[in-house]
C-alpha cells in the first residue's frame, strides 16, 4: 500500500510538478525558512472536513492541495479507489508537523514526507516491501508447520494436540467453575455436593488416589444425614433413552424421586407419530434408513458422512418408522393409495347418481379399514369420524396417564393435602368430561344402530347438551330417555363446576388456613417468652413462600384446565390434517373404474 501511494505521488509530481501556483520542491526556501511537504491519500467524502481541520490547526499557514487519481496504472488505481491525493505545504516546525501528522493519521492514511528525494523514498519503500514479503513468507511457513504439529496425532495417543488442549481447557473450566461454588474458610474450601449412593465408594477411592499422588493435601468427605436442600434429579441414560430424555427435558425435569416420564415417552412418542403419519411406504423408508444407521453405526462414527449427526437419534427413528408402518397397515395406506391385502368386502356399481358400494353379508376386512371406503361417497365423513374419535381416545389415555403419574408421586411423597385438594378435583374433571366423551365414543361404536329405530346421536351434540339445554335435547340424548339424560347432564355439569372451583380455591385456602394456625401458635408461644420483635426475617420469608405456593397452585390449576381442552383439540387437528391430506391425494390419483 505504501509503495503504491509513493508511485502515485511520483507520477503526479512528474506530470504536473505541483502546478504553477504551488511551490516546487526545494525552491523558495532560505536558510532561516524551510518548507515541509507531507502527502498521502484521503477519502473523497472527507476532503472538506480534512482541509478544514488542517486550516484550523495551522491557522491558515499551510497550503493543502488535492489531486484526483486519474490516468494511472490499473493496479495503482485499484489501491486509490474513491480516494484523492493530498499535499500539504507548511513552514517547518516541530509543533506544526506533529499536529498535522496526527490529523492525517486520524483519517487512517499513511503520511509521507516529500522533503526527501521521491526516488529515494520509492527505493527504500520497495526494499521494505520485499523485507515484509520475506517475513510474511517465513511467518506463513512457520504457521503452517505449527498447525501441522497441532493436527498430527500425539505420540502414544490417537488424538491430536488440539484435542489435548481442548480437553485441558475444558477440565480447567470445570475445575474452576466448581471451585467457585465452594465457600472459602481461611485456607480451606468447604461445600456441599451430591453423589449417587452407588458411586460413593468410587468417589472415596478417587480422593484416596489423589492423596497418595500428593495432589490433595487433605480432604474430609462427610455425609450429611439431615439436610434441607432439595436433591437434584439423576436419571441414568444410555444411547437408546437419550433422545427421548431430551424431548422430555424440553418441557421440564422431574423432581427428585418422581416417576421418570421418559420411560413412557419411549412408546407414546413413536406411537403417536405412527398414528399421525401412518403410511406403509413412508414408514418402510424410515425403518430401512434407521436400520442402516443402527447396523452401520461404528463405521459411520469414524467417517465424515452427512448422516453422522443423525446417529444419536437412530433408535428414535427406528421406533417411529416401525409404528408408522404399523399405522399404514391398519389404515391400508401406501403412499396415498389404498392397499388391497385381500379382496374388499364391498362391491361397487355405477348409477346416474354416482358410484355406490354394497357390503357382502357380514363380511369383515381382516386387517384395518376396508380400502374401498376411500372411494365411497361418504368415505371422507366416515374416515374423519373414525380417526378423530380414535385421536380423542388416545389423547384421553395419555392425559389420564399423566394425571395418574402425578397421583402416584403425591402418594409416594405422602402429600395428602395436595392429593385431596388438587389431584382429586383434576382426576374428577378429566374423568367426568373427557371420560364421559370417551365412553360415548366406545358405546356408539359397540351399539348396533340398525336394530334401533332412532338415529345415532352426535357426540358433539351430547357434549354441548351438558352445558346448554334447549329444544334440541332429543338430539343430544344418547340414552334415549330424555329425563334420565337430563339428570346425567346435570350431574356432569355440577361435577365439572365443583371440580374447577375446588382446583382454583381449595389449595390456596388450605395454605392460608395452615399459615393462620401456625401464626396463632407462634403468638401464644411469644406471649410466654420475654419481649422479642413482632416479626423477624424468618417470618417474612415464610410469608413470601406462602404467596409463592398459592400462586404456583393457581397457575397449575389454570394450566390444567386450559390444557384439558387445548390438548384434545391438538390431537384432533393433527390427525385430521394429516388424514384429510392423504384422503385428498388418494381420491385425486386413483379410482377403481379408471
Amino acid at each position: 500500500m505504501f509503495l503504491h501511494v509513493q508511485r502515485i505521488l511520483y507520477s503526479i509530481m512528474e506530470s504536473k510538478a505541483m502546478n504553477n501556483n504551488s511551490l516546487p520542491l526545494g525552491e523558495g526556501e532560505s536558510e532561516s525558512i524551510r518548507f515541509a511537504y507531507l502527502a498521502g491519500l484521503v477519502p473523497k467524502k472527507s476532503i472538506l472536513r480534512f482541509k478544514m481541520m488542517i486550516y484550523r490547526k495551522t491557522r491558515g499557514n499551510a497550503i493543502t492541495i488535492i489531486e484526483n487519481v486519474l490516468d494511472l496504472d490499473p493496479e495503482l488505481l485499484e489501491t486509490a479507489r474513491n480516494k484523492s491525493i493530498y499535499v500539504i505545504v507548511f513552514q517547518e516546525s516541530e509543533a506544526m508537523r506533529g499536529g498535522i501528522v496526527k490529523i492525517c493519521e486520524a483519517f487512517d492514511n499513511g503520511v509521507y514526507d516529500l522533503n526527501m528525494d521521491i526516488k529515494t523514498q520509492i527505493e527504500r519503500t520497495a526494499e521494505e516491501g520485499k523485507e515484509c514479503k520475506r517475513m510474511l513468507k517465513i511467518i506463513k511457513e512457520e504457521l503452517c508447520r505449527k498447525l501441522q504439529d497441532f493436527v498430527r496425532p500425539v505420540e502414544g495417543s490417537n488424538t491430536s494436540l488440539v484435542e489435548h488442549y481442548r480437553w485441558f481447557f475444558e477440565r480447567e473450566y470445570i475445575i474452576y467453575a466448581n471451585i467457585n461454588l465452594f465457600r472459602v474458610d481461611r485456607t480451606w474450601f468447604k461445600g456441599f455436593c451430591w453423589c449417587p449412593v452407588k458411586k460413593r465408594d468410587q468417589v472415596v477411592e478417587a480422593i484416596s488416589n489423589l492423596k497418595q499422588q500428593k495432589k490433595l493435601l487433605c480432604t474430609n468427605l462427610k455425609e450429611v444425614p439431615n439436610y434441607t436442600l432439595k436433591p437434584p434429579t439423576l436419571f441414568r441414560s444410555n444411547v437408546f433413552i437419550s433422545p427421548f430424555s431430551s424431548i422430555v427435558e424440553t418441557y421440564g425435569v422431574a423432581s427428585y424421586r418422581e416417576i421418570n416420564p421418559t420411560v413412557f415417552t419411549i412408546i407414546t412418542f413413536p406411537f403417536l407419530f405412527g398414528v399421525m403419519f401412518g403410511d406403509l411406504a413412508h414408514g418402510s423408508i424410515i425403518t430401512a434408513f434407521s436400520l442402516y444407521l443402527v447396523l452401520c453405526n461404528n463405521s459411520l462414527q469414524q467417517s465424515d458422512s452427512l448422516v453422522k449427526p443423525l446417529l444419536r437419534y437412530r433408535y428414535l427413528l427406528l421406533l417411529s418408522g416401525f409404528f408408522s408402518t404399523f399405522g399404514g397397515l391398519i389404515t391400508n395406506d401406501f403412499a396415498g393409495f389404498p392397499l388391497y391385502l385381500t379382496s374388499s368386502c364391498f362391491t361397487g356399481d355405477r348409477s346416474e347418481y354416482g358410484d355406490y358400494y354394497t357390503r357382502a353379508g357380514q363380511c369383515v376386512y381382516p386387517l384395518g379399514i376396508d380400502p374401498r371406503w376411500v372411494m365411497a361417497g361418504n368415505g371422507l365423513q366416515y374416515l374423519n369420524s373414525y380417526r378423530m374419535k380414535l385421536g380423542i381416545l388416545l389423547g384421553i389415555a395419555q392425559m389420564l396417564l399423566g394425571v395418574g403419574m402425578k397421583g402416584l408421586n403425591l402418594v409416594y411423597f405422602n402429600k395428602q393435602s395436595e392429593l385431596l385438594l388438587s389431584f382429586v378435583p383434576q382426576a374428577l374433571l378429566i374423568v367426568t368430561f373427557l371420560g364421559y366423551m370417551g365412553g360415548l365414543i366406545v358405546a356408539k361404536w359397540l351399539t348396533d344402530w340398525s336394530s334401533i329405530e332412532r338415529n345415532p346421536p352426535s357426540i358433539i351434540t351430547c357434549i354441548i347438551s351438558i352445558f346448554i339445554t334447549g329444544e334440541n335435547a332429543e338430539a343430544g340424548s344418547f340414552l334415549g330417555d330424555l329425563e334420565m339424560q337430563a339428570t346425567v347432564n346435570k350431574f356432569l355439569f355440577g361435577t365439572i363446576c365443583l371440580s374447577v372451583i375446588a382446583m382454583l380455591i381449595m389449595m390456596p385456602l388450605y395454605l392460608f388456613a395452615q399459615r393462620y394456625a401456625e401464626a396463632n401458635a407462634g403468638l401464644q408461644e411469644m406471649q410466654a417468652r420475654p419481649y422479642q420483635p413482632f416479626m423477624d426475617s424468618n417470618e417474612i420469608k415464610e410469608d413470601t413462600e406462602l404467596y409463592d405456593k398459592c400462586l404456583e397452585s393457581l397457575i397449575d390449576s389454570i394450566e390444567f384446565i386450559l390444557g384439558l381442552f387445548s390438548s384434545t383439540a391438538s390431537y384432533l387437528s393433527l390427525i385430521h390434517i394429516c388424514r384429510c391430506r392423504r384422503y385428498a391425494v388418494c381420491r385425486s390419483r386413483w379410482s377403481p373404474y379408471h
